[in-house]
């Protein structure tokens, strides 16, 4: 799935307050990031990144400027790993088909900026980003699905860290990345500071010593299992505010398809997209 190119899209309509949405406290994208070039040096650095997507995001303009593009409604199909350690169907960690289903509609009410939807995609600048998010009804057989986009995985664990995720949650249950946009619902341990969720940056192919097996195995986002689903939308009991209307999942998306943080991941930052300047020293300092 060449998510680099949804980057470009989503870089010139301009995410409606991508922070504004959803600041997952914490939320390990940066981090896992880091983590990921030092083991493999072949997908180069976060700027080497930034500076192709500029380059994209600048022919792309040209072409619409001569109407050489045609735009078109993107539509990704989702697979759900939902991680439980044994407990029936709609209890614990093992969340219902309703709570899944309440967050794919508001993921796809603040992608597509829908009007008379909750949060803040009525904001003026916001746009319409034309990506639909959908759960997945066939299986890596083609099979129908009898729970469209969900997967039921009985870890056999109370809870997990980071690296039990990356390193033998996630390759041991991933469906093909090119196909799947892959999300995994856990239990994290609270080893982990109270984690809600993080994302994996795209990896661009143009980088040369990017092994074929590596960044693959891992790719998606991951979010807790009482901040997945939106609360507004039916009775989930697991859910916790202020996280329990669907906005971690938008923010850990928004990483997915290449977003920085809004003003970048640093006092004074720049997250290299137009619609929010640099913040300020003062208010940096501020806070």
């Amino acid at each position: 799935m060449k998510r680099y190119y949804l980057f470009v899209l989503l870089s010139i309509c301009c995410l409606f307050g991508f922070e504004s949405i959803a600041q997952p406290a914490p939320c390990a994208t940066m981090q896992m990031d880091s983590l990921l070039r030092a083991k493999y040096p072949g997908l180069g650095s976060l700027q080497q990144f930034e500076n192709v997507l500029q380059n994209k995001i600048r022919e792309r303009e040209e072409l619409q400027k001569s109407s050489r593009t045609t735009l078109e409604t993107l539509t990704i199909p989702i697979i759900v790993h939902i991680v439980h350690n044994g407990e029936g169907v709609g209890q614990g960690t093992n969340i219902s088909a309703a709570q899944v289903q309440s967050q794919i509609e508001t993921l796809n009410e603040d992608f597509r900026r829908k009007p008379g939807t909750p949060g803040f995609n009525t904001d003026s600048r916001g746009a319409d980003i034309e990506i639909d998010f959908c759960l997945a009804r066939l299986n890596q057989q083609g099979q129908t699905m009898a729970e469209p986009g969900i997967d039921r995985v009985n870890g056999a664990k109370a809870n997990w860290t980071k690296n039990d995720i990356e390193n033998t949650l996630k390759p041991g249950t991933i469906w093909d990345p090119d196909k799947y946009f892959n999300i995994w619902v856990v239990n994290f341990s609270t080893s982990e500071g109270g984690l809600l969720g993080y994302a994996q940056f795209p990896s661009l192919s143009t980088l040369a010593g990017i092994p074929d097996n590596s960044p693959r195995n891992t790719d998606g986002v991951v979010v807790t299992y009482r901040g997945f689903g939106n609360a507004l939308k039916g009775n989930f009991s697991v859910l916790q505010a202020p996280y329990n209307q669907g906005r971690t999942l938008t923010h850990e998306v928004g990483h997915w398809l290449g977003l920085r943080h809004i003003w970048g991941d640093a006092n004074c930052g720049n997250d290299f997209v137009d619609d929010t300047p640099r913040r300020p020293a003062k208010a940096a300092a501020a806070r």
